[in-house]
């Protein structure tokens, strides 16, 4: 059995004997019984490695923060390592079965019932460890496949509360005025026949909502929606193509001029920025695009596009306070990204308000995840209740079942 297995049956309370099954029946049925109570156990933990792989590789291809161009790469093994890993498992318990059917020469009858015991157990094993493998690699395919990230297969344009009902899915948001009483839909992944759908008004408030059907329910999306928001949150598609996007040359001149004034931490302070207005050749869709310099004070104070370009880092302008990365540190790496040259930037969050550009993209992002953990540590609660009443329930079956054979 591999290590990694051995190591994650072990952080479940899990045992798993290595000795020949055929040397004790009884001690290994034994064994089984007490790898088949933290089955469960073992695949949640199998499957939040898997979730958390797939974070981490989502997360390293499209920021520029993250460790190295090759991170992702690392991350697709390290899933796939996973995959072949309960690959192995299941072919090793495939061949104990195969070996115990062949080799059922037994003196008594308790050893006989014993040995189709163990049977049942391995079989009860292999059923679960085949689905948690089909979990894995779909965690596999989700992390290699770009065109979840990009999301080309989204549902796209504006659908009214009717035809969102007509998808199947519940009302999650309320219309807005700010851009007609309409809700923008994304669909952002689907997972065992569930589709994971966004809808925004027109104020860009994001609301998720899990359609009928998922096995791993909000745990799922807690764990892989925070990874994805990062990366789609505007309606256009074109995001990351740049040469679809072309420059409004009429609309600079009339916005004052380079100098903007900006409210940072309570401390007004002067900054020099060079702000434009870019139009998607494909669909309209306008994104501001800004470059900042140093600010009075010899700091660096990024500026933003109309796009939240969260990769980037951190930053909630309206907390007036960062995440992991400063200024500087995203300022620097969002140019190394885009092979700008050290004085130029582009950045992380909301427009100046000098400029008089909508505030479209201020979301109450801390309370929405609060909630989303809050949710997420209820479901997680209720399926751990359910994975160790269903423990229990194999265990005394098991136990009922050998000692109805053996008396």
């Amino acid at each position: 059995m591999n290590e990694r297995i051995r190591e994650l049956v072990k952080q479940a309370g899990g045992h798993f004997s290595t000795h020949n099954l055929m040397s004790n029946p009884v001690q290994h049925r034994e064994s089984i019984e007490l790898w088949d109570k933290n089955i469960e156990k073992f695949a949640e933990l199998i499957v939040k490695e898997c979730l958390d792989k797939v974070n981490e590789a989502v997360y390293a291809r499209e920021s520029p923060v993250a460790i190295t161009p090759d991170s992702d790469v690392r991350n697709r093994m390290n899933i796939q390592t996973v995959a072949n890993n309960l690959k192995n498992t299941i072919a090793g318990k495939e061949k104990m079965l195969a070996d115990m059917n062949e080799n059922c020469g037994y003196a008594s009858t308790g050893q006989v019932m014993a040995h189709n015991a163990t049977v049942e157990f391995l079989k009860i094993n292999l059923t679960e460890l085949q689905r948690i493998l089909q979990d894995v690699e779909q965690c596999a395919k989700q992390a290699s496949d770009d065109s979840w990230i990009t999301n080309p297969d989204r549902m796209g344009g504006c659908y009214s509360e009717d035809e969102m009902r007509n998808e199947g899915c519940s009302k999650q948001a309320e219309t807005s005025t700010a851009v007609g009483a309409e809700f923008v839909v994304d669909k952002l992944f689907t997972h065992e026949g569930c589709t994971v759908y966004r809808f925004r008004d027109g104020g860009n408030k994001r609301y998720y909502t899990n359609c009928q059907g998922s096995k791993l329910g909000v745990r799922a999306v807690a764990r892989t929606v925070p990874a994805i928001w990062r990366l789609i949150n505007v309606s256009c598609t074109h995001t990351r193509e740049t040469s679809r996007w072309v420059e409004d040359d009429d609309w600079y001149p009339s916005h004052g001029g380079p100098t903007g004034y900006w409210e940072y931490d309570s401390v007004s302070t002067t900054v020099d920025i060079d702000l434009h207005r870019y139009i998607c050749t494909q669909c309209g869709e306008v994104m501001y695009y800004s470059v900042a310099a140093r600010a009075s004070d010899g700091k660096f104070r990024p500026m933003a596009t109309y796009q939240d370009w969260r990769p980037l880092g951190e930053f909630h302008m309206e907390e007036g306070r960062m995440g992991k990365k400063t200024a500087q540190e995203m300022c620097e790496a969002a140019a190394k990204q885009l092979g700008l040259k050290m004085e130029n930037y582009r950045c992380v969050r909301t427009v100046a308000e000098a400029y008089g550009v909508p505030d479209e993209t201020v979301f109450n992002d801390v309370k929405f995840e609060k909630e989303l953990r809050e949710q997420a540590k209820k479901e997680q609660r209720k399926a751990e209740s359910r994975a160790s009443n269903e423990a229990r329930r194999l265990a005394n079956l098991a136990k009922n079942v050998g000692q109805s054979r053996i008396s």
